[in-house]
This record gives structure tokens, sequence and C-alpha cells, in this order.
């Protein structure tokens, strides 16, 4: 996979913005408030070197919750446009 660097994609900026707050986020609430899809994907854009965020994902039943652990690349980027 070739990550989309987050510096020129609004789509991972947004995300990134929302995985800011430090709150335990679902994929549906990643999908609700950064209106997106694929959440996987996207983090794992995130996740990639290129962009260097580190996210921890942990699966609560059948839901899925994302937390960042280490805001990489174009996080004050993200900050500003907040």
């Amino acid at each position: 996979m070739n990550a989309r660097n987050i510096l020129k994609n609004e789509t991972l900026q947004r995300v990134g913005r929302l995985l800011l707050t430090r709150r335990r986020l679902s994929t549906r609430e990643i999908r609700n408030g950064a209106d997106v899809c694929a959440v996987n994907s996207i983090i794992a854009e995130l996740n990639d070197p290129l962009n260097d965020w580190k996210i921890h994902c942990e699966r609560d039943g059948k839901y899925f919750y994302y937390t960042v652990l280490k805001p990489g690349h174009g996080a004050d980027l993200c900050r500003r446009a907040a």
C-alpha cells in the first residue's frame, strides 16, 4: 500500500484532528466525526512510516476503538486547523 501524506491530504487531516482529542474513539465515531469511510485503511495510513503516527486499536466485543499513542507528522497542522 502507498500511504497518502497527511500534509497533503484533507481526509487524513480530518481524522488526525479528531484523534487528537485523545479520547478513545470507535470506528463509528471516527466515520461520523470526520465524514470518512474505510476507517481501518485511514488508520493504517496514519500508522505508516510516512506519517509516523502511533495509533492503538483495541477490540471490545464486536466494536473497535482507536487511541493516539503518539501524534506524528502533520499533528501541528491538524491542531491549527481545528
